[in-house]
């Protein structure tokens, strides 16, 4: 479950990836300029490119994936230095180096820190010829449920394409896509905290009713989750199956009462849902290793017993 530590996705990036892709692209369109998403390495104090989508013109200048690219003359390193909590910002800043990479490049970080001021009331920063002579750009930040970045999304291009009075036009393009990519980073945190949640009761009801197989079935089908996907939550969360996780139960609980009881063979059975103790001694020794009778002359678990993968199809349905 996602923590306020731990936002899902600054570590998934396949999943920023996904929401992003046709939005990038069709920005990329409307624009007829190269776009594309960045995240923050702090520890680097770089930026890194991880998605471009080239310009359809016959003339484009395309970030390479994976580069990594200064923060204080990059609109994509502006953006996100502007939208990081004021004492993280202040920490990066003093740590940066101002190299002078363009005549255009701020010399000064007192110019710095205040334009970064003035990039984030305005919610996009920009970059005219700082980092490379020639190229423009504009990004601006999606961020998290806190307001915190989590990547920028950028435009850039040859200046004689994407020319200074293009600025303002193209950076209201930028920031309506990063709303639509936080909107569907929202969504999918919110429908994975729901499925969650649901797995987890889920995984209580189990707890508790691990015996009546029809109950754990009527429960299950109940959960407003296809079975695969149930299953595959449950495994994440769980690290096992809910078939599994039912087995191991009633079998533990199998082994205790054949220590620790004078029941019969039958009766645990009957107790733990079995309608046939013959059907119940079978799944016994396929999950343990040993029949339950040897296992109550021994009088302890055996060390070594396993999982094994064929019970019956009829538990097999629970979940």
């Amino acid at each position: 479950m996602p923590t306020d530590k731990q936002h899902p996705v600054l570590t998934d990036f396949n999943s920023l990836l996904q929401d992003s892709n046709d939005l990038l692209a069709d920005l990329g369109n409307k624009t007829q300029l190269t776009t594309g998403l960045a995240i923050l390495q702090k520890d680097e104090l770089r930026a890194q490119i991880i998605a471009a989508v080239p310009s359809k013109g016959d003339h484009s200048y395309t970030p390479k994936i994976g580069c990594k690219i200064p923060l204080h003359c990059t609109a994509i390193g502006k953006a996100l230095l502007a939208r990081l909590p004021h004492d993280e910002k202040i920490q990066l800043l003093q740590s940066l180096k101002l190299e002078p990479l363009t005549p255009q490049t701020l010399p000064r970080k007192e110019l710095l820190t205040r334009k970064l001021e003035i990039y984030r009331q305005q919610g996009y920063a920009e970059e005219l010829e700082e980092f490379l002579a020639g190229i423009n750009s504009v990004a601006s930040c999606i961020t998290d449920h806190k307001d915190v970045p989590i990547a920028a999304v950028f435009i850039t291009g040859f200046k004689r394409e994407f020319p200074a009075e293009r600025t303002s036009a193209l950076s209201h393009e930028t920031q309506k896509t990063c709303g639509a990519i936080r909107q569907r980073i929202l969504q999918r945190d919110q429908h994975s905290n729901s499925h969650y949640e649901a797995v987890r009761k889920a995984k209580e009801f189990i707890d508790s009713s691990y015996a009546d197989e029809s109950a754990i079935i009527n429960y299950t089908a109940k959960v407003e989750m296809c079975s695969s996907w149930f299953r595959k939550c449950f495994k994440e969360q769980f690290g096992t199956t809910p078939t599994q996780y039912r087995n191991k139960l009633i079998f533990n609980k199998a082994k205790d009462l054949l220590r620790l009881t004078d029941l019969s063979v039958k009766e645990i059975s009957i107790h733990l849902g079995f309608n046939s103790h013959y059907y119940f001694s079978r799944a016994f020794k396929n999950y343990v290793g040993f029949a339950p009778t040897q296992l109550r002359k021994s009088g302890l678990a055996p060390a070594n017993s396993q999982q094994h993968p064929s019970f019956d199809s009829k538990v097999q349905q629970a979940c």
